[in-house]
């Protein structure tokens, strides 16, 4: 649950001396003394559902810090690692260009025409990605399926924010095989998120590139 799991992470932050890692709790239970349980527990923020754009904005500015949200850092280009785990999935350039990685419209009428706060979102899921795209690819070479199923579970909630159908889609199937414990190529299931949130991070670049002009 989310209170061991803070209560582990701070525990593993102190025994290896890295940084603090931020922990918003997002819930829809408003209930009474639950936001000094989430603190007690080592989070960092405790809100609850519905989120306007706005105080979501301040959230990210106050924990983060404003400089992390400046817009020169829509100008930041994100590579993402060699994997250990060599992954190649071809797609013609037919099937590309029929096939919309992203929703952009969507995503904005959800944020209320808040373009500032997308660029900050993608900005972060950008800056997110390489990490996440390492995990897949270890936690699928070690068969750790608990891991991989909760590294997807955590990547369809990010790209559900860009209503990117496709790798929404991938990541809802992976989380949902590795979770059951099913018979799958869990290989093919995870090369085939790979491929659909490479596509992605690249729509969602240039989205950012093309602004910066």
């Amino acid at each position: 649950d989310g209170y061991a799991a803070t209560q582990e992470l701070r525990l593993f932050e102190a025994r290896e001396g890295i940084p603090h890692q931020i922990v918003v709790a997002l819930t829809a239970n408003a209930l009474k003394g639950e936001r000094e349980k989430c603190l007690a527990a080592g989070m960092d923020e405790y809100v609850t559902k519905p989120i306007s754009t706005e105080y979501l904005k301040r959230l990210l500015i106050e924990q983060l810090g404003s400089s992390t949200l400046t817009p020169e850092l829509t100008q930041t280009q994100v590579t993402i690692p060699m994997l250990e785990t060599k992954i190649e999935v071809k797609m013609t350039e037919e099937q590309k260009s029929h096939t919309q990685v992203w929703d952009e419209k969507s995503a904005l009428d959800y944020l209320e025409d808040d373009t500032e706060l997308l660029d900050d979102m993608i900005i972060l899921f950008l800056t997110d990605l390489p990490n996440q795209l390492k995990e897949l690819s270890d936690y699928c070479s070690e068969g750790n399926l608990v891991s991989l199923g909760n590294t997807a579970h955590a990547i369809k909630g990010a790209v559900g924010n860009f209503y990117a159908a496709s790798a929404t889609e991938c990541a809802r199937e992976l989380e949902h095989t590795a979770r059951a414990g099913q018979s799958a190529d869990f290989k093919k299931l995870t090369e085939v998120l790979i491929a659909a949130l490479t596509d992605l991070m690249h729509a969602l670049q240039l989205h950012l590139d093309q602004k910066s002009v």
